[in-house]
């Protein structure tokens, strides 16, 4: 599987990182380079943010999902790719269709089996095992064990909107992890805001960093220490 965030190409590049180049193909192009396409051949390729792409890009784009083949940038012969194509975007695709920003034809290409993955605030009722899964590979980033979740802690939980979804839960698992003082878990201010316009610190007090400074990479040693 091969992934590529579409927002972190340059414009002037994209169509070399996706579709490869012949060499001479452009300035600085001393050798001919295989693109993702290619190197995704029998295998999948993740296409993230793909709304980012420019237009001229998403025809040619639409024009390897068409053909099964791809001819590389200042090239004249096509190869044929066997590759599977996941694309991520916004909730907001349908308005840029119809704003013009991303081609029609290759929405409804992409658009063979649709996947909506709906915000965590709208799947609480898999809040808990979202959670110990993200928890065990924090825990595991840090050392740590035998670390669980305050029942308060659960509850603030439930009660958030979580405005930055999987993200945020991430972050709040593991500021949680780093300042915990024991082996319970405490996240999330006690007195739950229920969207972002009213909680501009979302910081646990226990997170707050002591007037003298905190020496992240010291306090890790202690713990590591302690483990030993």
């Amino acid at each position: 599987m091969v992934e590529v965030n579409c927002s972190t190409l340059p414009e002037a590049l994209a169509e070399s990182e996706l579709f490869g180049h012949e060499r001479g193909a452009f300035t600085d192009a001393k050798d001919s380079r295989m693109g993702l396409f290619e190197a995704a051949h029998g295998g999948t390729l993740f296409l993230d943010e793909v709304t980012s792409l420019s237009l001229p890009v998403q025809a040619k784009l639409l024009t390897v999902i068409e053909d099964g083949s791809v001819r590389k940038l200042g090239g004249t012969r096509s190869t044929v790719v066997d590759v599977r194509i996941i694309a991520a975007a916004l909730p907001d695709l349908d308005q840029r269709v119809r704003a013009g920003s991303f081609r029609e034809d290759l929405f409804h290409r992409l658009n063979l089996v649709r996947v909506e993955l709906p915000p965590l605030r709208d799947r609480l009722d898999g809040l808990r095992s979202i959670v110990e899964g993200l928890l065990n590979r924090v825990l595991l980033k840090y050392g740590r064990t035998n670390c669980v979740i305050s029942d308060g802690s659960w509850q603030r939980m439930m009660d958030y909107d979580w405005p930055g979804n999987v993200r945020e839960l991430q972050h709040e698992l593991e500021r949680a992890v780093i300042f915990a003082k024991g082996e319970t878990l405490e996240l999330l201010p006690s007195s739950v805001p229920q969207t972002r316009a009213d909680a501009p610190e979302l910081l646990h007090p226990l997170f707050q960093l002591p007037a003298a400074g905190f020496n992240l990479e010291a306090e890790l040693r202690k713990v590591s220490h302690h483990l030993d």
